[in-house]
């Protein structure tokens, strides 16, 4: 797997980026059920995150907070999607959830912000 990546919950009630393998302790072990799609394109079903270190005082800080470094224990194996699902999916979200990206747009501007990506790492940055 390749970061960044973009996460899903199943009930597509959030989605977000990760740049980096890192999270607030309390919040890992509320992640579970989850699908990440990488910056290869590759989609994982997600069973949960555990944490497996701490991180650095420094990155803590550049972070706001105490922050761990976690590993991603994986439901089953990969899929490659292709761009274009990707963008569909994404949309489908955005235009399901308008108020909460009204930030980044209108739904017809992140439209045009998702057709202008041609990488899946350009699309995961988008939503950063």
């Amino acid at each position: 797997m390749k970061y960044p990546v973009l996460i899903f919950e199943k009930n597509d009630s959030k989605m977000w980026a990760i740049i980096e393998p890192f999270g607030h302790p309390d919040l890992i072990a509320q992640y579970k059920s989850l699908y990440l799609v990488d910056s290869e394109g590759y989609l994982y079903y997600v069973k949960e995150l555990r944490q497996v270190s701490g991180v650095n005082i420094l990155k803590s800080i550049q972070k706001f907070g105490k922050m761990v470094k976690f590993d991603i224990v994986y439901d089953m194996e990969a899929k490659q999607l292709s761009i274009e699902n990707f963008k569909e999916r994404i949309m489908a979200h955005v235009r399901q959830k308008k108020r909460f990206w009204q930030s980044l747009g209108t739904v017809s501007q992140i439209q045009e912000l998702v057709d202008n990506c041609q990488t899946f790492e350009d699309l995961i940055r988008l939503f950063r």
